[in-house]
């Protein structure tokens, strides 16, 4: 019944109160010590849930601790002080609280229950941030936070983002904040899911953006299953800060209630200085002076010094306002001395804070490289072991374009012997539409034909450069060359079965052609291909390699004779009735690249060239279109400027 009383509080606390009453009544009829132990202890934990009356948390948390107290060791005890140490916070008994945890910590260390052990730090690490001893705060908060991390703990989060708020960082507090508030959606502790929102709004809050703030405020409220009291104290401080005071007093002052009747003090000094303050900012000198000294009288009987600092504070402004300037000054003599000892405590905070995150930053940096370097050694491990498998695939790729070359061989034969049969059909038909049918055949015969020459002459020049990457051993580019010549090898094999492809395929195709002749010479030359607006690249049709050849051209006569890098630019755009393709490079030139010549190749035209100007020539009979220009570029000073080509192509969609 315990346990089900515990699993009912995380959702129904009238439930779980009525299965821990229930498990006390039998237990105490069969004289069962640990079971009533048990019982006290989720009474207990009912009364934290429900915020409705401290004292009686602490007195079920004595009786618990009484009856388990012959076994010291006794993890139900632990949970006993613990919970006793929580109902001494709340209530502001600091000393006391700061004991119960300490107790219970020696008990989890014992059991080396590393869980309870944090829990145990995280909880004197707020009560002493309670009274304003900032430094042991963040002691406490580092040990928490070593241990949550080991453990991969969520809550370590919620350690970071406490500390990067504290020191003004807002930014990184909020990114730890939404984080813990993510892995809670993934629990069944709602009220965590709850802590972490309202948080996320006291952080917006702190930042001055009040509807945020308020947006989260409202959205903890649905998450929380029993004490919504602080919450409406934070609803108070936004009404406050917005000058909605009216709204201000209602939340200050329901919540303020609540907290003197649970006796919960901690929350009675923190309403109670927000009170004061609010009354003073509504002229009201007289609340504010009775709230004032309350505020001042319960901060010294707990001794939280930051609540006695402001207290003075508040007091010494309004004596001076009201004229009563002796007592202004007397308690400002104390607030300057409190503060002064408080701002050094937050400062050397601060520089511990600091100092912490350093040494850790400079902890993951050496787990890092360690990382790196383990990672580069497994890398060296792999290549060496990937070497052969790049030779074997450089002989594959051998053999993939020996059967490509055999085949287009075969198709280019085949396609011949078939024109000519079909330009004897035309001689002899006396029909002229069945002629002028069987010459439109004979063309793109002759095209296929024209194609097929055209891929082998590119294949051997491709096949050439994987073979010199291969020959000098960089693994690297030899890889990258073999994906992208893979690719490349594809794109033609499919697009040789079509006399026309989409303009996208052939720029597409292009593309992986200069990327590996940029590879192939070391990037000693940029290039640019724009395509108009106004150019629908996915309906226009063109021959396909019918800009490859230019683009090799100049490259290889123009660009590789540059002592700098070279730039080649390609544009392509609708003029009219036919397709413009100008291909310009910043190359040496046609003159000076015909003087480099060497006297055999002087003697013939580049074979790609001449197939390609065949390919635009036999579209130019049907259409009477068609046109290769190639133009000189000058310079404004009058030297060479490089070599602009112009393809004009009809028209096709």
């Amino acid at each position: 019944m315990n346990e089900l009383s515990y699993t009912y509080s995380l959702n129904d606390i009238d439930s779980a109160r009525e299965f821990a009453s229930l498990s006390l009544e039998k237990a105490e009829k069969i004289n069962f010590t640990k079971g009533i132990a048990s019982s006290y202890n989720n009474l207990a934990w009912i009364e934290w849930l429900q915020a409705n009356n401290y004292p009686a948390m602490e007195l079920y948390c004595k009786k618990a601790i009484s009856l388990l107290e012959k076994n010291q060791h006794s993890k139900e005890l632990a949970h006993s002080w613990f919970l006793l140490g929580c109902s001494y916070w709340i209530q502001a008994k600091f000393s006391q609280a700061a004991i119960a945890y300490e107790t219970a910590g020696h008990i989890y260390s014992s059991l080396n229950d590393e869980n309870g052990l944090a829990n145990m730090y995280a909880f004197i690490a707020w009560v002493e941030e309670a009274r304003g001893y900032y430094e042991m705060s963040l002691i406490y908060s580092v040990k928490w936070l070593d241990i949550a991390k080991k453990n991969n703990n969520y809550r370590y989060l919620d350690i970071w983002a406490a500390l990067y708020r504290n020191i003004g960082d807002y930014n990184t507090s909020m990114d730890y904040y939404r984080q813990a508030a993510q892995f809670a959606k993934g629990t069944p502790h709602k009220d965590e899911l709850a802590f972490f929102t309202q948080a996320i709004g006291e952080i917006f809050f702190l930042e001055e953006k009040y509807d945020s703030a308020r947006y989260y405020y409202e959205l903890a409220s649905k998450y929380m299953s029993g004490n919504q009291n602080f919450l409406n104290a934070r609803l108070g401080e936004l009404f406050m800060a917005v000058k909605n005071y009216d709204s201000a007093f209602f939340y200050l002052n329901l919540d303020l209630n609540k907290a003197k009747k649970a006796n919960a003090l901690t929350q009675v000094m923190w309403s109670l200085l927000r009170l004061a303050k609010a009354y003073k900012e509504t002229g009201n000198n007289s609340a504010a002076l009775s709230t004032a000294h309350e505020l001042l009288q319960t901060a010294k009987k707990t001794g939280a010094r930051q609540y006695i600092r402001d207290g003075h504070f508040i007091l010494f402004k309004i004596f001076l306002e009201t004229g009563r300037r002796d007592n202004g000054f007397n308690h400002l003599q104390q607030y300057l001395v409190l503060k002064d000892t408080l701002d050094k405590d937050l400062s050397a905070q601060k520089l511990a804070f600091y100092k912490i995150r350093s040494e850790r930053e400079k902890d993951q940096s050496r787990i890092d490289q360690l990382n790196n370097e383990k990672k580069l050694q497994h890398q060296q491990l792999n290549q060496a072991k990937q070497q052969k498998k790049f030779l074997m695939a450089g002989i594959a790729a051998l053999f993939l374009l020996g059967f490509a070359l055999l085949r287009n061989l075969i198709l280019k034969r085949k396609n011949e012997k078939q024109r000519f049969v079909h330009e004897l059909e035309i001689q002899t038909l006396e029909s002229e539409k069945t002629k002028a049918a069987l010459q439109h055949q004979a063309t793109e015969l002759e095209m296929q034909a024209l194609r097929a020459q055209m891929n082998p002459h590119f294949i051997f020049n491709s096949l050439n450069s994987i073979n010199r990457f291969i020959l000098q051993n960089n693994k690297e580019q030899a890889s990258e060359y073999l994906t992208k010549f893979s690719k490349l090898v594809r794109l033609i094999l499919q697009n040789s079965n079509a006399s026309l492809i989409t303009l996208e395929s052939e720029l597409e195709a292009l593309q992986l052609y200069l990327e590996l002749e940029s590879l192939r010479f070391n990037h000693r030359f940029s290039f640019k291909i724009s395509v108009n607006d106004e150019t629908d690249a996915e309906v226009m049709k063109v021959p396909p390699l019918i800009i490859q050849p230019y683009a090799e051209n100049a490259i290889w006569h123009g660009l590789m004779h540059n002592t700098g890098i070279g730039n080649l630019e390609i544009e392509i755009m609708e003029e009219k009735s036919f397709l413009q393709i100008k291909i310009s490079d910043d190359g040496i030139g046609r003159k000076k690249a015909a003087e480099l010549k060497s006297k055999s190749a002087a003697t013939h035209k580049s074979m790609g060239l001449k197939i390609t100007e065949d390919r635009i020539a036999m579209m130019s009979k049907e259409e009477n279109k068609g046109v290769v220009v190639i133009n000189d570029l000058v310079l404004a000073d009058g030297s060479n400027g490089g070599t602009e080509v112009i393809l004009k192509i009809p028209l096709v969609q």
